[in-house]
């Protein structure tokens, strides 16, 4: 599977600095029916 995600959907809302901001972030990411998951992977979001 592939899909894109955009600055938008990676961005959250800092309410200190009342801004959206993308941080250096790492997820996981797991695949399955249920919470029995075995197909895993994962991601980083580093600046550009």
């Amino acid at each position: 599977m592939k899909f894109a995600l955009g600055k938008g959907e990676l961005s959250y809302w800092n309410s200190q600095d009342k801004k959206w901001v993308m941080g250096t972030e790492k997820f996981d990411v797991w695949v399955d029916q249920d919470s029995t998951a075995k197909l895993h992977g994962g991601f980083e979001v580093t600046a550009q």
